[in-house]
């Protein structure tokens, strides 16, 4: 405890407004310090006095938590600080110490300067996200004052400290722990402020142990904040470390209160949410993690709804589809079994969607994921609540699971196999597939794979013939399950019967001594006093037709527990366990996941004859979780790159035990892909997509950089090759592998599989639903900006609920349409289907290897009847075989017009203004309206120029600029802000309309192109357009010249003709 002359508490009982002061010993008021409180009508204020030479600081605590600062002050003889009444009880305290005198030196500073400080580190992984940090340190003894390390000479708090702090002078890097991650005893608060600086953001994170209080967390935010200069238009955030993640978010109100954003650890981490790419259509359904079991017995959640959850749970029953709210690790098992059943699975990052989806629980609706370039993630939900049962039902047809070809189980004649190395996956009728693959990874990289043996049917076989009164444990459990038998089922029914049956297993049913005596024969190569881990491995799991993920579970078990002739603990292999964990109790719990809900609803589903199948055993020694640094998983795709063999593997490792496989909570794993070349050209490579969020700043990786990534990648290499040698007919596998490192430095691989792609029912024709669509003009490098404002429209339409042949359909699909279009000088209103307007004509038209559905009509335009076309870009075979839902949204459109006679076009030029004509315009329609808001870290941009007495400011919003390596990115307008003219009218022209402002990007927008027509703004009064028509004005052209060296200003009059202004 830091020493003070003296302290005095009171315990306050807000809701009473009762004050109960105690003196621990003598206090006078004329000493320091000193804590008084007073209470007025609005709040209690604590009153401090203190000299003013010295630090003082106001701590608090509740019931039995340690002490926590609720703020400071430094250079007064008395000041105070109020605080909210509150139904807490809580005790306060006043702490004065000495401020310590740091010697000044070059490595540190008391404030820092963006963008450009000189102390941010190098950036934040490989994500093409910029990310760059600055630790700092607050000296619980001065909080007044911060600490800013040069993050590029000192990477680590500690190293720092210990060099430049004088307290800490000395310490040991565990005495440095104690000395500042723990509430109570703190020395000193360690953090870092984290910064995006194209996006103009950066955040603070706080690192401790113990949660800190809210209260003094604003406080802490706020001394740092103030420290920083240079970011007036920046955005400041509060990123919580991932431990603390859930607890801070729960005090969400009361940071919003105070002006405190939060952001997520994956903030910038430029991680793509589509975990599982593909189509779902069902009821959407928001359940909590927690509830997610329960809603799915109860019948709230149904096999056929597409769940919408807060964050992901470790298991998840079969749904159609999975949304959550939170990150989650792409290679879980969830994630992978997804894949296996080919249903989507995303994270919503973006508020808007987040948003839409909220909106549409308990709806019918489509959803669609897809990954894009470098990562992006798609994310569509559309309404489907117009689609008919019988539709329906036809489009689901497409989702209904394929009968499994199981290799159905049969006897080796022995219980157990003893030399993986000689197994193969045709052995999976003997060990399941998990034991039969691991032949591989002991063929191949035998001293990076544990030594296993493996539990065979025949095991299973004699445990399921005991006998249970006057039938067979196999008897028993064919009866309860019986009722069971088809899909759909009874899934509340199903579940009592199978927790039954899990508890016959583990208490009514046991291993004769004949048996005992033989499966410890067989352990006999395994330290009778180091655990033992029983690994699941079923005939219908980690096939090549079906993966089984996380269906099953493994259990530890203990030699020593079940030969010391006593049945109490604690364990002989794990002190701390209170209880004796032998094997053949892990055996038998290994045994009853074989009866888990999940589990049997998937060979259910999949028409699995409950005969064929059993389970038989992987074991091998355990990896205690003190002994992990660190546990992952890796898929490998392998592929030909001319006359190289290319593999690609991603690896996602978390630190320590921190499952991969099964995370819970909100931490974000560590993210690094590999690639290798074999053949005419051989090399290879690592880069770090994303940093684990238990990865201290300043850790290169949760592994060694680069050696442990390049030999892991090297070894997954040469399993590969293995595998396509032994299946020659597949030389493009997608495998799956689990790996850990233990503390030896040890890289163990313990797990191989093959991902099967759902092989569900293709589609001939492409289903369109009704959802409603609207559409907007593009307004970047397309088209021209003449014609981007003379097509200037909204649209929105709704399709008919049908299937199409998109390479050769005769009717149109378009069932209602409501178009808002800028004809002869003003917005014009069209309802109604296209097929109802003058001289209506569809046809599907090919355009090289791409075909359109285009409907055409005839409009009367500024420049005489024009025939007006859309054309809907069509999805190749390929591409709707497996994705055949389609709502108009989600088709490419693009709008035309054909004029008889020539008209004008102008853009920018060299020097001045380029003038041509055409007899067409096409513009291109993308999901969205002008009401949508600007997402966020979207770019404001601001244009100005003036010429001939007129001048023209204009600001408008760039949609944040793409994650990933570009060679060059042109930016379209993503929403207007306002656009002012002056200097041809008395007032200001202002103007905020879609309509009235139109843009056009030259390539990498090194030249613009704007037309403004003051006539379509709805806000425009009226004598401003009289005095724009006494003018003869009716749009203003704004040009700015290649590479920004200038611009022009033309006027088009009411006549047509280009002026100057």
């Amino acid at each position: 405890m830091l020493s003070m002359r003296g302290w005095r508490h009171f315990i306050i009982y807000f809701a009473c407004i009762y004050f109960f002061a105690s003196k621990e010993f003598s206090v006078r008021a004329n000493e320091v310090p000193f804590l008084d409180v007073e209470n007025d009508s609005e709040a209690l204020v604590l009153k401090v006095s203190g000299r003013p030479e010295k630090s003082q600081r106001i701590e608090f605590k509740s019931d039995y938590s340690p002490w926590a600062i609720l703020t400071s002050y430094t250079g007064k003889n008395e000041w105070s600080f109020p605080i909210s009444n509150s139904d807490q009880r809580r005790l306060f305290r006043v702490v004065e110490s000495v401020r310590p005198r740091i010697v000044s030196h070059s490595s540190w500073k008391r404030s820092i300067d963006f963008p450009d400080e000189p102390f941010l580190s190098g950036n934040l992984g490989e994500s093409f996200e910029v990310v760059k940090w600055v630790k700092f340190v607050i000296l619980t003894d001065d909080l007044t004052q911060i600490y800013f390390q040069d993050s590029r000479k000192y990477l680590f708090h500690y190293d720092f400290a210990k060099n430049r702090l004088k307290p800490f002078r000395g310490m040991s890097a565990e005495e440095f722990n104690d000395a500042t991650l723990y509430l109570g005893s703190q020395k000193a608060i360690l953090g870092a402020v984290l910064v995006a600086p194209y996006s103009k953001e950066y955040a603070m994170q706080f690192i401790g142990q113990d949660l800190y209080p809210k209260e003094m967390m604003k406080f802490l935010f706020e001394t740092v904040e103030n420290s920083i200069n240079g970011v007036q238009e920046w955005d400041a955030y509060l990123m919580p470390v991932a431990a603390h993640a859930s607890s801070i978010q729960a005090d969400a109100e009361y940071y919003q209160e105070n002006n405190i954003a939060l952001a997520n650890p994956d903030r910038w981490s430029g991680q793509s949410g589509c975990y599982v790419p593909g189509w779902a259509i069902g009821r959407l359904k928001y359940i909590q993690s927690g509830e997610i079991d329960s809603a799915y017995l109860s019948g709230e959640l149904l096999p056929t709804d597409i769940l919408l959850t807060d964050f992901v749970p470790t298991e998840i029953p079969y749904v159609a589809g999975i949304l959550s709210l939170s990150p989650t690790t792409p290679n879980s098992h969830v994630s992978i079994l997804a894949q296996s059943y080919g249903i989507p699975f995303a994270y919503i990052k973006n508020p808007v969607g987040r948003a839409k989806a909220m909106s549409q629980v308990d709806s019918l609706t489509l959803l669609r994921t897809s990954s894009g370039y470098w990562g992006s993630c798609s994310i569509e939900t559309l309404d489907a609540s117009s689609v008919s049962d019988p539709f329906l039902n036809e489009i689901l047809e497409l989702k209904k699971a394929q009968k499994l070809n199981v290799n159905s189980k049969g006897s080796k004649g022995a219980i157990a196999i003893k030399d993986l190395s000689k197994v193969w996956p045709s052995d999976s009728r003997y060990i399941g597939g998990k034991a039969a693959n691991f032949g591989f990874l002991r063929r191949t990289v035998p001293n990076n794979s544990p030594e296993a043996i493996a539990f065979t049917f025949d095991l299973w076989d004699q445990f399921m013939e005991q006998p249970m009164g006057n039938k067979t444990l196999r008897e028993e459990i064919n009866f309860r399950i019986e009722p069971f038998s088809s899909w759909p089922t009874d899934i509340a029914g199903l579940d009592k019967a199978l927790r039954d049956i899990q508890n016959i297993i583990l208490k009514a049913s046991h291993f004769s001594n004949e048996q005992k005596s033989a499966i410890l024969n067989e352990l006999s190569g395994f330290s009778p006093n180091e655990k033992i881990r029983f690994r699941s491995s079923t005939n219908v799991e980690d096939t090549r037709y079906f993966v089984g993920a996380g269906l099953y579970d493994s259990f530890s078990g203990c030699v020593l527990d079940d030969t010391d002739n006593n049945d109490t603990g604690p364990s002989h292999c794990d002190p701390d366990e209170p209880n004796e964990r032998g094997v053949f109790r892990a055996i038998r719990k290994v045994y009853a996941s074989f009866y888990n809900l999940n589990a049997y609803l998937e060979r259910l589903r999949h028409g699995v004859n409950e005969s064929d199948v059993g389970m038989a055993l992987l074991v091998h020694h355990s990896f205690p979780d003190e002994i992990e640094v660190a546990n992952g998983v890796a898929t490998l795709v392998r592929g030909l790159s001319g006359r190289s063999t290319r593999v690609d593997i991603s690896m996602v490792t978390q630190k320590g035990a921190v499952s991969v496989t099964n995370p819970e909570g909100s931490a974000i794993p560590e993210v690094v892909d590999g690639y290798l070349y074999r053949g005419a050209s051989n090399y290879e490579g690592v880069s770090l997509k994303q940093r684990s969020s238990f990865s201290l700043l300043g850790e290169e990786a949760v592994m060694d950089w680069e050696e442990d990534y390049l030999l892991m990648i090297e070894m997954l290499y040469q399993i590969s090759q293995a595998y396509i040698k032994r299946f020659p007919e597949n030389q493009e596998p997608h495998l799956e592998f689990e790996y850990k490192k233990v503390r030896d430095g040890e890289l163990v691989i313990k797990q191989i599989r093959e991902i099967p792609m759902n092989s569900s029912s293709g589609s001939e024709d492409l289903a369109v639903i009704g959802s409603s669509s609207e559409l907007m003009v593009f307004q970047g490098e397309y088209g021209t900006v003449m014609g981007n404002h003379r097509l200037k429209s909204l649209w929105r339409m709704k399709g008919e609920n049908r299937w199409i042949n998109p390479q050769s359909e005769r009717n149109s699909f378009i069932a209602e349409t409501q178009v808002e279009i800028a004809l002869n000088g003003e917005t014009k209103n069209i309802n109604g289907k296209p097929l109802d307007w003058s001289n209506h004509r569809f046809r599907v038209r090919q355009s090289g290897n791409l075909s359109y559905a285009r409907d055409s009509w005839n409009w009367n335009s500024e420049h005489g009847q024009a025939s007006y076309w859309i054309d809907g870009q069509m999805p190749n075979s390929n591409e709707y075989e497996k994705d055949p839902v389609r709502g108009l949204s989600q088709i490419n459109y693009f709008l035309g017009v054909d004029y008889r006679n020539s008209v004008p076009v102008y853009n920018s030029g060299f020097g001045g203004v380029n003038e041509s004509t055409t007899k067409n315009d096409t513009v291109k329609l993308v999901p969205g309206h002008p009401s949508d808001p600007a997402q966020e870290g979207s770019i404001l941009q601001t244009r100005s120029f003036s010429s001939g007495g007129v001048s023209i400011e204009t600001h408008f919003y760039w949609p944040p600029y793409p994650k990933g390596p570009t060679a060059g990115y042109t930016s379209p307008l993503e929403k207007w802000v306002q656009t002012t003219i002056t200097g041809l009218t008395v007032k200001p022209i202002i103007l905020k309309g879609y309509f009235s402002q139109t843009y056009r990007p030259g390539h990498h927008n090194f030249w613009e192109d704007f037309v403004f027509e003051p006539s379509l703004d709805d806000d425009l009064s009226f004598s401003q357009i009289n005095e724009l028509q006494k003018r003869n004005v009716r749009q203003i052209l704004f040009f700015t010249d290649p590479w920004g060296q200038g611009g022009n200003i033309k006027i088009i009059g009411l006549n047509g003709n280009l002026m100057n202004p």
